[in-house]
């Protein structure tokens, strides 16, 4: 009706504009939608750091492949996890790298996490297995599907693993500070 009004001397949209009045019976129309409420940033996750910790990598990697992000207000995110699992392996990478191979069946926004978690832990001069490390990366990039994308789409695509590791190779090759 707001709408209609600003436009009321127009033959059209008169005609629109009684017909909300009628319904209305007044003149401005407030809408009062409540208290809005918003949140920033990647959402809670359903583990804490120190959960990723202490779970074996192939429990890790079978919760990884299962989860299903929260419906809820504020409720755990795919986003809070993937920003927990980055944090878990930039600070303990070897934990991670010496066993990835249950990670081969996680879907790529996961195994993104996993490889940029890589990539700042060696930036912050911790130690990586590389032989492990690009073991990995080439039996998960030369699987079946992974260049058709058909490895869990939720956020990721095959591009995103290819870019961290390129760029995790890239700064584990030019780095001298850290090689």
């Amino acid at each position: 009706q707001k709408w209609y009004s600003a436009l009321k001397k127009i033959p059209e949209f008169a005609k629109l504009y009684f017909e909300q009045y009628n319904i209305t019976l007044t003149e401005h129309v407030t809408l009062h939608i409540g208290e809005v409420r918003t949140y920033v940033g990647p959402g809670p996750s359903p583990l804490t750091q120190e959960q990723i910790f202490t779970k074996p990598n192939e429990e890790l990697a079978e919760f990884l492949v299962n989860y299903k992000p929260s419906n809820e207000w504020r409720g755990h995110t795919e986003e809070g996890l993937a920003d927990s699992l980055k944090k878990a392996v930039q600070a303990n990478p070897s934990k991670f790298t010496e066993n990835l191979i249950p990670f081969l069946k996680v879907g790529y926004s996961h195994i993104h996490s996993i490889l940029w978690g890589l990539l700042d832990a060696w930036k912050e001069k911790r130690e990586i297995d590389w032989g492990n490390t690009l073991n990995f990366v080439h039996q998960y990039t030369d699987r079946d599907g992974f260049w058709k994308d058909e490895f869990d789409l939720r956020r990721a695509n095959h591009t995103w693993i290819v870019r961290t590791a390129a760029e995790l190779i890239k700064s584990g090759t030019t780095n001298s500070n850290c090689s």
